[in-house]
């Protein structure tokens, strides 16, 4: 590896002077692996789509370098860019959700039947909908109760692996969004107190 990018072989760490350091000679999103167009993007990429890629890829921003300015800050119109990467992420995963147009039309009743009940129960109504169980767990499910611990621990040890409902999933979703929009804003309010810190230190 030496003193250079291990993607394009220039020049990374080594060279003081550039502000480069060791790592960067790992980074093939680095200026020094030699894949940066002109105009600052992968291969000549525009600023604006790296900004909305970023966006698209989840707590981390390898293109950033491509649209920052010299002072490190990012222009509030690849902001919106990377908002709006980030948002179109968000829609198509949400959209992925299994069964999400059958959740829609009743939440609380598809969520109580996707409960997990002891075998004995949910034998009597595997062949409904989630929703139809819901409405046949609230009219007859404490006929069956109260559920034993060691039945109720033998579904949990058959359900695990069904995976999250629709309102977890959305949930996951949310929380994950949330704290990806946290963390990227929490990186430039750092940058900027830093520079405002800088600013009246000069004083």
């Amino acid at each position: 590896m030496g003193l250079y990018n291990v993607w394009g072989g220039w020049a990374t760490w080594g060279s003081w002077s550039s502000g480069w350091h060791w790592y960067d000679a790992l980074n093939p999103f680095h200026e020094s692996s030699g894949l940066w167009g002109a105009e600052g993007g992968l291969m000549g990429m525009s600023k604006g789509a790296a900004a909305a890629i970023d966006g698209i890829i989840p707590f981390a921003d390898p293109l950033e370098s491509a649209y920052v300015d010299e002072c490190g800050n990012v222009d509030s119109a690849y902001k919106t860019s990377r908002h709006l990467g980030a948002f179109s992420r968000d829609i198509y995963l949400g959209a992925r959700i299994p069964n999400l147009t059958e959740w829609w039309k009743n939440p609380a009743l598809y969520e109580t039947g996707s409960a997990t009940v002891p075998t004995r129960v949910f034998n009597m109504i595997e062949g409904l909908s989630p929703a139809w169980r819901g409405r046949w767990l609230a009219t007859f499910g404490e006929t069956f109760g109260p559920y034993g611990a060691g039945e109720m621990a033998a579904a949990y040890g058959a359900t695990w692996n069904t995976g999250l409902t629709p309102l977890g999933r959305l949930v996951t979703l949310g929380l994950g969004s949330g704290t990806d929009y946290l963390y990227r804003n929490s990186g430039q309010n750092a940058k900027d107190a830093a520079a405002v810190w800088a600013e009246w230190g000069g004083l």
